[in-house]
């Protein structure tokens, strides 16, 4: 009864669907970028709203984990593997993670995005300041690049249907 209800109500609304999308883990603002410029709306707008509250939601979820008990005891568990696997490239990681998280973040492809980044970096006890800042930066990136390509390939596929 209750889906009945709401989803009528999502299909009329078109960008609380970009919202939506922009704020689910399997999408994030890649996908709600992509759905936008596939029904011909603003691409500025699609991308400032898709990346507003992709990063909104990614901060708020990194910061729920860092402070939650779970939390706590999966970075406690994590953190014994993860030192294991890094004796021989400690300096290496040190010296690159920032890039390499941000890069991570930025590359629109499936399994990188915003809500992997957070865990990468919570489970390398990453600084939460810093790394939310490298973490938005990817997802503003990521959206870019996603804008670009897609808004290029919609405009391609026009010109060729003429």
């Amino acid at each position: 009864m209750f889906m009945e209800n709401i989803l009528p109500a999502l299909s009329n609304n078109f960008w609380i669907t970009v919202a939506l999308l922009a704020a689910l883990p399997v999408s994030e603002n890649r996908g709600a970028i992509i759905y936008a410029l596939a029904h011909g709306e603003n691409p500025l707008l699609a991308y400032s709203l898709a990346t507003a509250i992709n990063i909104a939601c990614v901060v708020t979820t990194y910061y729920l984990i860092e402070r939650s008990f779970v939390g706590r005891i999966a970075h406690a568990l994590s953190h014994r593997y993860v030192e294991k696997k890094l004796v021989g490239n400690r300096k290496k990681l040190e010296k690159y993670k920032e890039v390499a998280l941000l890069l991570f973040v930025a590359v629109p492809m499936a399994g990188t995005g915003g809500y992997t980044g957070l865990l990468i970096a919570s489970f390398l006890g990453m600084n939460f300041k810093k790394s939310s800042i490298i973490i938005s930066l990817g997802i503003m990136m990521a959206g870019m690049i996603t804008l670009l390509t897609g808004y290029g390939v919609v405009e391609l596929l026009k010109n060729v249907a003429l």
